[in-house]
């Protein structure tokens, strides 16, 4: 953070790097989490396999405050967010201000377990270029929206040959998208769950395109999702915009729990703003 040019961190070790101070929801990297608030920076395994990064339930991971983050051959587990810091958003990354790239990485087992905490894995509230690629999120969960991953109400994101699963929230099991175009590219969201919550219902399973929301999705499957309410696979809420091309919609379930009495297993829509191609195919 003191430098102001361009740094790349390398862990040499498969080990498991633990963070080990208990979070006060500070932000200068005094403890918790590990805060990041200029860059270029670069995080990198260049061994076989991942590294790990385990927050050790003390906090989050990540912190991004400024700057271009790159997280290449990395796992990061068991980050359990601080109520007082950012809300309580990011399970595993907190993207406050600049852009993010994660790739080659896997992001699993972490949570923002309060009511109204978003981002299980990854929480983004910044108007830069979220990108995660070659990746895995998965059994991370939310007390709020966002399971797997929430994008932000001003910043585009890119999901690439990804695999989002078996994430939990109170809505949006698997992704809640705000805003500008989140393109989900050659990649399955699948056995997500929202569970409803003390402020909101439980819909969308795997993904949830909020008022103002755009969804891209192309050449990807959604399968296997579960909303307690509606749209067990995707939630299209009134005023966003969906485009859905070369992608399988199939074995989503609605009411999943039972109780709650909703509606529409594959795509629940409240908007006209939803275009599926000839070549989706939902089942």
């Amino acid at each position: 953070n003191q430098h102001g040019g361009a740094d790349t961190i390398v862990l040499p070790s498969r080990k498991r790097y633990v963070l080990a101070l208990a979070s006060t929801g500070e932000d200068r990297s005094a403890n918790g989490d590990l805060d990041i608030t200029s860059g270029p920076l670069t995080i990198v395994h260049r061994g076989r396999g991942t590294a790990t990064i385990d927050a050790n339930k003390v906090d989050r991971i990540f912190d991004i405050g400024n700057g271009a983050v790159t997280l290449d051959k990395l796992k990061l587990v068991d980050g359990y967010s601080n109520k007082t810091d950012g809300d309580g958003d990011g399970g595993a990354i907190l993207v406050g201000k600049g852009s993010l790239t994660v790739v080659r990485s896997g992001i699993a087992k972490n949570r923002a377990p309060w009511v109204g905490g978003n981002g299980g894995g990854i929480d983004s509230d910044s108007s830069g270029l979220v990108k995660v690629i070659d990746s895995y999120v998965s059994n991370n969960d939310s007390g709020g929206s966002g399971g797997g991953i929430e994008a932000s109400p001003n910043g585009r994101m890119l999901v690439q040959r990804t695999a989002i699963s078996a994430n939990k929230a109170a809505q949006a099991g698997g992704v809640m998208v705000f805003g500008p175009p989140v393109r989900i590219v050659d990649s399955t969201v699948a056995r997500n769950l929202a569970g409803a919550g003390p402020e909101v219902e439980g819909d969308g399973g795997g993904i949830l395109v909020g008022n103002k929301g755009r969804l891209e999705l192309t050449n990807s499957t959604v399968a296997d999702n579960g909303a307690y309410t509606s749209g067990g696979g995707i939630f299209s809420d009134a005023g966003s915009q969906a485009s859905i091309r070369f992608s399988t919609i199939a074995r989503n379930r609605a009411d999943a729990d039972a109780m709650f009495g909703g509606t529409t297993g594959g795509i629940h829509l409240r908007t006209a703003g939803v275009q599926v191609a000839a070549n989706a195919r939902i089942a």
